[in-house]
């Protein structure tokens, strides 16, 4: 593989792609190739989990070390389809998404917690995301499929806002791979540069329904307690300080 992109496409102004662009984009990642897009915080390097090898190569590209992968869904419906949630996690999710939250819940079904385990690093259990990004959500909603959401990150660790820099780190490790797949990029803007998602879970506590906090991001702490209240959970653990 050269170390040149397969197939590049712009993002119009308004933050859609063109319908020519995204049938191309699907066809790549249908077939099992990668595609670089701008998230809500940084670029990602994405594609379909259900793919064999597609989680194991983004993996070895992005250096992640079996850290779980969450999930970008095109519509709240269809990430009702995949995750169990509770009527309150519903209302929760409804008032703070499309946003910069990821609300980690059961998967649904055994053959999707067997993909969590295997493919998404995660005990039976996905990360939500309901993104800003438009073109992102565009893609999941016109595969009718979640996309793996996983930042491109320099040496350093610090997340990839421009679509040239994820471009240079990702090629060479790519066009290393054995599995020899084609690159996808859109070029587009970052919304948020380096504002990673607000972490959430629903936990119990004494039989009560209650928010815990993974990792504080671009979500107030303020707001996630004010949206818990007004969801009528009993109360909010934070675990990341």
């Amino acid at each position: 593989m050269s170390l040149e992109p397969s197939f590049e496409c712009w993002v119009r102004p308004e933050g859609y792609l063109r319908f020519a662009d995204i049938e191309k984009v699907i066809e790549y990642i249908e077939a099992g190739d990668l595609c670089l897009l701008p998230s809500d915080s940084a670029y990602v390097l994405t594609g379909l989990f259900t793919v064999e090898g597609v989680t194991d190569d983004l993996d070895a590209i992005l250096d992640r070390r079996g850290l779980a992968m969450s999930l970008a869904f095109g519509s709240f419906r269809k990430a009702e389809a995949f995750a169990e949630l509770s009527p309150k996690a519903r209302l929760f999710m409804r008032e703070l998404t499309p946003g910069g939250l990821t609300f980690v819940a059961k998967a649904s079904g055994l053959a999707r917690a067997g993909f969590a385990r295997t493919r998404l690093h995660a005990p039976g259990t996905l990360g939500v995301r309901l993104t800003e990004s438009r073109v992102e959500t565009q893609l999941a909603y016109e595969l009718d499929q979640p996309l793996t959401t996983t930042p491109v990150r320099d040496p350093d660790g610090h997340e990839l806002v421009e679509a040239n820099e994820a471009l240079d780190h990702v090629l060479p490790r790519l066009a290393a791979m054995a599995s020899r797949r084609r690159l996808a990029v859109i070029h587009g803007t970052v919304a948020y540069p380096r504002r990673l998602s607000t972490v959430v879970a629903e936990t119990t506590a004494a039989g009560l329904p209650q928010l815990r906090v993974l990792r504080q991001g671009a979500i107030e702490l303020s707001e996630i307690t004010a949206a818990a209240r007004r969801c009528q959970y009993e109360d909010v653990e934070v675990v990341d300080p």
